[in-house]
């Protein structure tokens, strides 16, 4: 390989050949680029010592202790895993959540109180029982997975995803209340929480 990845020239103490400004010329460019990230490096693993001799791994950054509160990812060009292969003590863009949150309902079965990320005002409609939720930053298809569960819910009153095509969409999803047998709108019972995760992948 050649330089940097190998030295431009070998010296030896007191002895041929001269000091060359091309060479010093040269480390100074490569330590310009890489403080002022206009080059690329191989790898880097921060150890918390310095100054050990190891072999690195290509394309990674390795640092045991990470102290940072957010995590900004670039863009969403690197695709999926293969299906079986091990995602183990990996963040990746496409694995994280992109939305959750928490809806309460009082007395009069109003949607009061809601918390959570990702999503702007929901909205209840009581004539249909749906709660339609807009999410923040759209979804690149509508093939994003929604995880939902709640609670005062009993056999004749329930809830669900609205996974029908026609009523999901890359920029929010629906929550319906049905009856027990999902034929009939059902209006949720009196101080119904309802909880909710969202899986995809987001426009970026």
């Amino acid at each position: 390989m050649a330089w940097p990845n190998t030295p431009l020239t070998t010296y030896t103490f007191n002895g041929a050949p001269p000091i060359k400004s091309f060479d010093l010329n040269e480390i100074q460019g490569a330590i310009n680029g890489i403080v002022n990230g206009t080059l690329t490096l191989g790898s880097v693993t921060v150890d918390g010592t310095g100054g050990v001799v190891i072999a690195g791994t290509p394309g990674h950054v390795i640092a045991p202790n990470v102290d940072t509160n957010i995590v900004t990812f670039n863009n969403n060009t690197t695709s999926y895993p293969a299906f079986g292969v091990s995602i183990k003590n990996q963040v990746l863009n496409k694995s994280i959540v992109k939305a959750w949150g928490v809806l309460n309902f009082d007395a009069t079965t109003a949607l009061v109180t809601f918390q959570g990320v990702g999503f702007n005002n929901p909205t209840y409609t009581t004539a249909t029982s749906n709660i339609t939720i807009p999410f923040l930053d759209n979804f690149t298809t509508t093939n994003y997975t929604v995880l939902c569960t709640g609670s005062s819910m009993d056999g004749a009153n329930r809830f669900f995803v609205d996974v029908d095509p026609a009523n999901r969409f890359t920029s929010n999803f629906v929550i319906r209340f049905y009856d027990s047998t999902y034929n009939a709108a059902a209006l949720p019972l009196i101080a119904t929480s309802v909880y909710f995760v969202v899986l995809g992948v987001q426009v970026g």
